[in-house]
């Protein structure tokens, strides 16, 4: 009986211990978070509805839309040349830690997924604004021209 009951405490203390390793910081509130970044200091979290930043790893954020209509972000991937956010309305990039945002493109298409390949960005789309244009999608000069499409895999 008594190696029931320490194995029990055991378990509870244990369960305890998985928990508290977990703290929800202060904000963003509302909306699910899609992605995550980071570039030098800062974290971009990216949500159906906004971009939030933190610069003290994650335990306050504030909200940076400043050039996006509709914020609604499903990836990040970064380079030398800044963040780039894939949302539901192209791509868009930051070059000043998430303050600004401009379009990169990929207009008016839902850019799920990016990679940096060290030679190249790639994203990959899928139901945006524009159904018939879905596939992935490759730039090699950092989203400056427009991205040529690749072949599904």
């Amino acid at each position: 009986m008594k190696r029931i009951a320490l194995l029990i405490l055991a378990i509870l203390g244990f369960s305890h211990m998985v928990n508290a390793q977990w703290q929800q910081t202060h904000g963003p509130y509302g909306g699910i978070i899609n992605c995550f970044a980071r570039n030098g200091n800062t974290l971009f979290a990216g949500s159906n509805y906004a971009i939030y930043l933190s610069g003290d790893n994650g335990i306050n954020w504030v909200q940076s839309n400043a050039g996006i209509n509709y914020p609604d972000v499903r990836s990040f991937v970064t380079d030398e040349t800044g963040v780039f956010a894939g949302t539901y309305n192209g791509v868009f990039l930051s070059a000043d830690d998430g303050q600004h945002w401009t379009l990169s493109g990929l207009q008016y298409l839902s850019v799920n997924a990016m990679v940096n390949t060290g030679s190249c960005l790639i994203a990959g789309t899928g139901r945006g604004m524009n159904y018939t244009e879905d596939g992935i999608y490759v730039s090699y000069d950092h989203g400056v021209d427009s991205c040529q499409q690749r072949p599904a895999f």
